[in-house]
């Protein structure tokens, strides 16, 4: 369940619906260090593309690695949670979650996901625009034994 999590927030981390975060105004003069104020009013604009990526923060943003949002013990680190902002979060986030949650669990529980047996990997980098779109990439995808993805009720 917690690894099931994990791969969660490494999926949301990897790719977002665009590169950038809602707009939010300046309600007052932010300094920023001594040389350099965001002045009141101003519009700001969140580079999630950017907090998402960020070398110093995750180390190496390429590589999928959902064990980074584990602690030692492997649970969830709380440290490593990904926000957009330190006063609000994602308005849908709860929701999203969810339905991600028991879409990921079912699939992980059903099927064997396998890379290319070429070896060719999938091409992490996107196209960014309004949106975020990964490229076409190969996979292997086999139903575990006696699995199903739905159950038909039997008539009697």
């Amino acid at each position: 369940c917690l690894l099931t999590e994990a791969v969660i927030l490494e999926i949301f981390r990897i790719t977002s619906i665009g590169p950038f975060g809602v707009v939010h105004t300046a309600l007052t003069d932010i300094h920023l260090g001594s040389n350099y104020t965001i002045s009141k009013g101003t519009l700001l604009i969140p580079n999630i593309y950017y907090i998402h990526h960020n070398k110093d923060v995750w180390g190496d943003p390429e590589i999928f690695r959902p064990e980074r949002f584990l602690n030692s013990e492997g649970r969830l680190d709380s440290k490593r949670r990904i926000r957009h902002s330190h006063f609000r979060q994602c308005l849908g986030e709860s929701l999203a979650k969810d339905v991600t949650f028991l879409y990921i669990a079912k699939l992980l529980q059903a099927f064997d996901i396998l890379p290319d047996p070429s070896g060719v990997k999938p091409d992490f980098y996107t196209d960014i625009g309004f949106g975020q779109f990964p490229k076409a990439f190969n996979v292997v995808i086999k139903l575990e034994h006696n699995q199903y993805i739905f159950k038909v009720p039997q008539l009697e």
